[in-house]
């Protein structure tokens, strides 16, 4: 809450706000406010997933960053999750966003009959798999249905084709 009267402050806590701006708001105060509304994100994010772990549900969306503002991505619309550097992104038809999980926990929860990992930075969704080239090693490359390509390593591969039959 934000307005020029303190009197309403108690008020406001007692109906679970998350915080309350007294005006004329400082840049410092808004820029904490907004620093503990970016971990409440995270938490929340995180406490879902926890959650939908715990009922067995398979994931349906996740919060994602894109710069400055959180969009809710459908799982359903997500050809990949990649990770690098330890941040993990999904990579929808119209973008690619920063998501607060791990490949892991992603692997966990999503629906093993729609998604498979094929690389230990990569779990992509099996209907967006166009066509697979052999390369050296044992390792192959996937063509997506947006023609961009992913790396199968040599450890997913076996798991990978055997969903093809």
């Amino acid at each position: 809450f934000t307005t020029a009267y303190d009197q309403y402050a108690i008020r406001t806590f007692e109906v679970h706000a998350l915080d309350y701006l007294l005006k004329p708001v400082t840049k410092d105060r808004l820029g904490e406010w907004l620093q503990r509304l970016e971990l409440l994100s995270a938490e929340l994010s995180r406490s879902r997933l926890d959650r939908a772990r715990r009922e067995h549900r398979p994931l349906e969306r996740l919060l994602a960053r894109s710069g400055a503002k959180h969009l809710i991505v459908q799982v359903q619309d997500v050809m990949a999750f990649e990770a690098e550097d330890k941040v993990v992104f999904a990579g929808p038809t119209n973008g690619r966003f920063m998501l607060n999980v791990t490949l892991k926990e992603l692997e966990e929860r999503l629906n093993s009959e729609e998604f498979c990992r094929v690389h230990r930075q990569t779990i992509i969704q099996l209907r967006h798999a166009r066509e697979l080239h052999a390369l050296a090693g044992g390792h192959y490359l996937l063509r997506l249905s947006d023609g961009s390509d992913v790396e199968v390593g040599r450890n997913f591969s076996r798991d990978f084709r055997a969903r093809f039959g």
